[in-house]
């Protein structure tokens, strides 16, 4: 599925728990997002967004987004990427989630 979805065509999949699905949009989201020029006052993004139906899900994803961040700055020696992760969701307090 990674070379489809690397390609920026779309893909309708279906898998077990575990098998890595959020990598499999999450990943191509990364590639592209550090293929595009910098960002600017003029354009400060946000440059991908990533809906979930359930809050759970949401803070899985954004943690899940975390850890291949973090894997990203360790493999490019460092380098920050300039990436970053949030999630926002409904019926929580807006001082929790921003921190």
């Amino acid at each position: 599925a990674l070379p489809i979805l690397l390609g920026g065509r779309n893909l309708i999949g279906i898998a077990q728990t575990g098998s890595g699905k959020t990598a499999s949009f999450l990943l191509p989201a990364i590639v592209q997002i550090e293929a595009q020029a910098p960002l600017t006052k003029s354009n400060p993004g946000p440059v991908a967004l990533v809906l979930s139906p359930t809050r759970e899900l949401a803070v899985q994803i954004s943690d899940e987004a975390g850890k291949l961040l973090k894997f990203a700055w360790e493999s490019y020696a460092h380098r920050d990427t300039g990436i970053n992760s949030c999630v926002f969701y409904g019926g929580g307090r807006k001082w929790q989630q921003l921190k």
